[in-house]
């Protein structure tokens, strides 16, 4: 399998002649379980790296969020996630949107304002650069596009989308296939999850 075509061409076969599915309500299927993996965990596939200049408005200090941020990818020892500010990598703990006003005023702290899509800091960081990573959320599925983890996994996509194409249908024979193909699908998250820990390892 190269594309998302080729995943589209598994399912169908999986299901044989019994899915009723137009073709870009596959894609759909696919789309959504592939999001779905996607968001499971804090992949090491989806992680990237972020920089620029810290701005500033009526609020005060902030960093824009990138348009494909889904969370923080590097906690710090206290358990929260850390931007690095300046040349020295100055470590700024990013404290709970709720908690900000303990924080007010205090060096060394930003808070996450996901609905204005920024990053403030409670009090004007000591250098106007940053850095930080994250996990993205991955561009939509075409047919000619392929899923940003590595094929040798894609199976699992094949399988979640046969329990969806499956319940979707409702077709009463074909619903007993359910859990064959979850536990299949579950198979292979533990394999790409597998996969995960040894980049983390730097393996």
């Amino acid at each position: 399998m190269t594309t998302s075509q080729d995943i589209l061409t598994k399912f169908e076969l999986y299901l044989d002649d019994t899915s009723e599915l137009s073709s870009s309500e596959e894609l759909d299927l696919l789309n959504k379980v592939y999001l779905d993996v996607c968001s499971d965990r804090p992949w090491e596939f989806l992680k990237k790296q972020v920089s620029g200049t810290v701005l500033t408005d009526t609020v005060g200090s902030y960093i824009t969020i990138p348009t494909d941020f889904s969370m923080f990818s590097t906690i710090g020892d206290n358990g929260l996630p850390i931007i690095y500010i300046g040349s020295n990598y100055e470590e700024y703990e990013v404290v709970n949107y709720s908690d900000r006003r303990q924080y007010r005023e205090q060096a060394g702290y930003a808070y996450l304002d996901l609905a204005n899509g920024k990053i403030y800091f409670t009090a004007t960081p000591t250098s106007m650069t940053y850095e930080f990573d994250y996990c993205k959320i991955p561009a939509l599925l075409t047919l000619a596009t392929a899923p940003i983890f590595p094929a040798t996994y894609w199976y699992l996509l094949v399988h979640l989308m046969a329990v969806d194409g499956y319940i979707i249908q409702l077709f009463q024979k074909d619903r007993a296939y359910t859990k064959e193909h979850y536990q299949e699908a579950e198979r292979w998250r533990t394999k790409l999850a597998y996969y995960n820990a040894k980049l983390q390892n730097g393996q």
